[in-house]
């Protein structure tokens, strides 16, 4: 029961209804020096730890939407519909593939853009686990009886059901991102790292980005707070499990398809 309500709570104050950001979302105040944001993430990268980070901020929320990929954008309304929508202090989540059109449209908006990235290792253990926990998932039927293993090589392996690419391929897809002006480029390991001084630092050049200055205590406390299991995908945070699960021949296979992501952001 704590662990729902505390996600509720949550939910409320990052979708801003909660009474510290409820005159934001009515309009009945302009969120100080914030730019419209647009985070961008391929999946399992931590897209609701980034989020988590940003949304801890009094000046930031949510609007209701989904967060926005390929597969759900034009059931939705399309990318200019969000993106033109988007206000002072209101943060789009998506995991869009990097389209021109896309970055113009942001560009009209003069969103500033965040771009997560993560290990490619990493996030291939973390679709492993997560195609069999959410049950909803297209891909669960396929996977539900299949070991860890060959969970993993399905998502290195098998074309994804939506694009005739694999998990690993749809990395590459996010890339050229990195190049736009307005990106800042977040890694999963700076917002995890057991150097709280380091999350700190991190967590301070995000909402610089987002166009706050906050004090160090205000970026400290945000720093402790943003990996929590009240996010929706949250695990377990970790950032080497790949290192003694994944085998000698899988870490290739993926080095190997993801070589341009790992040159790209230092992995």
């Amino acid at each position: 029961m704590t662990s729902k309500l505390n996600r509720l709570i949550w939910d409320l104050d990052r979708f801003g209804f909660s009474p510290r950001k409820l005159s934001l979302r009515l309009n009945l105040e302009k969120s100080a020096q914030v730019q419209p944001l647009f985070l961008i993430s391929p999946p399992k990268s931590g897209t609701h730890l980034l989020e988590r980070a940003l949304c801890l901020s009094a000046q930031i929320y949510r609007p209701v939407t989904r967060t926005l990929n390929p597969r759900n954008i034009a059931s939705l309304g399309g990318w200019g519909r969000h993106i033109s929508r988007l206000r002072s202090g209101q943060l789009l989540v998506s995991h869009a593939h990097y389209e021109p059109e896309i970055a113009q449209l942001l560009q009209q908006t003069g969103a500033k853009k965040f771009l997560m990235v993560r290990d490619p290792r990493a996030m291939v253990l973390s679709d492993a686990h997560y195609l069999l926990k959410d049950t909803k998932h297209p891909m669960h039927a396929h996977i539900a009886d299949k070991t860890l293993e060959e969970r993993i090589d399905f998502c290195i392996e098998a074309p994804e059901f939506w694009q005739g690419h694999t998990f690993v391929e749809l990395m590459l897809a996010f890339i050229a991102w990195a190049d736009e002006p307005d990106t800042l480029v977040v890694r999963f390991e700076d917002l995890t790292h057991p150097d709280a001084d380091r999350r700190t630092n991190e967590v301070a050049r995000i909402l610089a980005h987002a166009g706050l200055e906050p004090d160090r205590a205000a970026a400290a406390q945000i720093a402790t707070e943003a990996v929590s299991p009240v996010s929706p995908t949250y695990r377990s945070g970790r950032t080497d499990e790949w290192r003694t699960v994944l085998s000698s021949d899988q870490i290739t296979l993926i080095e190997n398809s993801a070589s341009s992501f790992i040159s790209k952001f230092g992995y």
